[in-house]
């Protein structure tokens, strides 16, 4: 696979097949809905926007900091000899690090410096993510861990997955659902499966830990996901994308559009679902038909990574390509914002600003709307009379009415 840590982060591209659907790179990139606003080059393998920088995890081992908008690097730290950086997390007031050998680092923002270093995973950490105050990591030993970040000692364990896993996603239980008032964790594996686990803050809760669903229907290894309403979507190796119902775990829409493994799927704010795979085709989907509503780039070298990196007025995020080149995308679009997946249940206080914005928007366009349809009623009632009025004097001369 070309770097060492490729084997046990990415796949081949998928054969194609006749049951495959259109190859996405003969569909036109929508040029007006995204620009590029910046490249450079970065040979980046993970990346997390934290402050007003992206901490990039890079193809040396180093992690550069980096500036948001230009790119430009502040800081590198060390690197870790014969490893190098899978995933990267924010927890409070400090760093999470992995490492392709299982190591975590915790590094504190406010010195950059390292102030723990510990292992539990057997191999690589593929995937990290945060929920309720813990850490949560997924290795290539198919493990999956819950840390308390202050003694960065591990809470539980979570057993059952053959297979490394690959990525995490949670998502509050539905009123629909008969454990409601639980968080549920979904986990994708190599072993081609999904898992949904009971997430409790209660470490003594005996249904914590919980796997209470097994969703089989991937025929390769499970390596994105995201969730939407009461739906979670799930991506393979194989291009396939997934949705499913969380409520009743049935597989809603088996979608086919992709060609090579899928690399990340967005949720976003507005009923949307941006899939990124390693062939460097972007695509958008409706989140409630799962229909694809267009392509939004597609790219002349393999993508490694694919980020939403900052909540503004307009939505940014970076693609990192194999080859080095690094682009930073801005939306030209309103209404179509990237929000980070851990804050899937929380307010972001940009968004509720740029809402109370676009409300007011709206709100002037149809006092406007409103204006433009009374004057277009007077000028109907005046033609009117004026109509009226010629048939009268018609009808005066001696003319038929």
């Amino acid at each position: 696979f070309g770097h060492p840590l490729r084997a046990c982060l990415h796949y081949p591209p998928a054969p194609m097949g006749p049951e495959r659907a259109a190859d996405p790179k003969k569909l036109k990139p929508a040029e007006s809905f995204t620009s590029a606003s910046t490249e450079f080059h970065a040979r980046i393998l993970t990346c997390t926007f934290i402050g007003q920088s992206v901490w990039c995890g890079e193809e040396d081992g180093t992690v550069a900091i980096r500036d948001l908008n230009t790119g430009r690097e502040g800081k590198r730290l060390l690197k870790r000899p014969g490893a190098v950086v899978t995933e990267i997390t924010q927890v409070g007031a400090e760093v999470w690090i992995a490492y392709s050998d299982g190591v975590l680092r915790v590094y504190s923002l406010q010195t950059m410096l390292m102030t723990k270093e510990f292992q539990q995973h057997h191999s690589a950490v593929l995937c990290m993510d945060t929920h309720e105050g813990t850490v949560f990591t997924g290795g290539a030993d198919g493990m999956l861990y819950r840390w308390n970040p202050k003694t960065c000692e591990f809470l539980h364990e979570y057993k059952g997955h053959t297979g490394g896993v690959r990525c995490l996603m949670f998502a509050q239980v539905s009123k629909r659902d008969q454990n409601y008032g639980y968080t549920y964790m979904m986990s994708g594996s190599d072993d081609t499966t999904v898992r949904v686990w009971l997430v409790n803050e209660d470490p003594e809760d005996r249904d914590n830990g919980l796997c209470t669903q097994i969703l089989y229907g991937h025929a390769k290894p499970v390596t994105a996901m995201c969730v939407l309403d009461d739906h979670l979507w799930s991506g393979d190796a194989g291009g396939t994308i997934k949705a499913w119902d969380l409520c009743t775990y049935k597989c809603l829409n088996t979608m086919n559009q992709h060609h090579s493994p899928l690399v990340s799927l967005i949720a976003t704010e507005d009923n949307c679902v941006w899939s990124a795979a390693r062939d460097g085709c972007i695509l958008l989907w409706n989140g409630t038909s799962q229909a694809m509503i267009r392509c939004i780039a597609s790219m002349a070298a393999e993508l490694n990574v694919f980020r939403p990196l900052a909540i503004t007025h307009q939505y940014q995020f970076w693609s990192c390509l194999t080859n080095g080149v690094v682009t930073s995308y801005k939306s030209q679009v309103a209404g179509s914002m990237f929000y980070a997946p851990r804050n899937l249940h929380k307010t972001s206080e940009p968004f509720a600003a740029y809402m109370e914005q676009l409300n007011a928007t709206i709100a002037r366009q149809k006092r406007e709307l409103d204006e433009m349809q009374h004057k277009c009623d007077e000028m109907k009632t005046k033609l009117w009379l004026a109509t009226m009025n010629d048939a009268d004097d018609y009808d005066d001369d001696g003319g038929d009415p």
